[in-house]
C-alpha cells in the first residue's frame, strides 16, 4: 500500500492508501526545509502532506498547498 493523492488538488483533500500502480499520484518527493525538517510533496498534484493541526495519534493526513506552517513539515528518522 502507498499514499495516493487520487489526483485531488483541493486543500484539505484526504490522502488515501492504495495498491501500487506506478502513477505520479503515488510519487512523493522530500523537499528540505532546513533544521532537519522536510515537506513531502506529491509529484502529480504538487500538494503536500499536511497534519491539518491535529496532534492525536492515528489522525488522518490531508493534502494542502505547500507552505511553511509546521503542519506541512516532517522529520525523517533513520530506523
Amino acid at each position: 500500500m502507498v499514499a495516493d493523492s487520487w489526483g485531488n488538488t483541493a486543500n484539505g483533500a484526504p490522502c488515501r492508501q492504495s495498491a501500487w500502480n506506478g502513477g505520479v499520484n503515488q510519487h512523493w518527493r522530500l523537499n528540505p526545509m532546513g533544521s532537519g525538517r522536510y515537506r513531502i510533496v506529491n509529484r502529480g498534484t504538487s500538494t503536500a502532506l499536511d497534519g491539518t493541526g491535529s496532534t492525536t495519534a492515528g489522525s488522518v493526513c490531508a493534502l494542502w498547498a505547500p507552505n511553511t506552517h509546521t503542519d506541512n513539515q516532517r522529520t525523517i528518522v533513520a530506523v
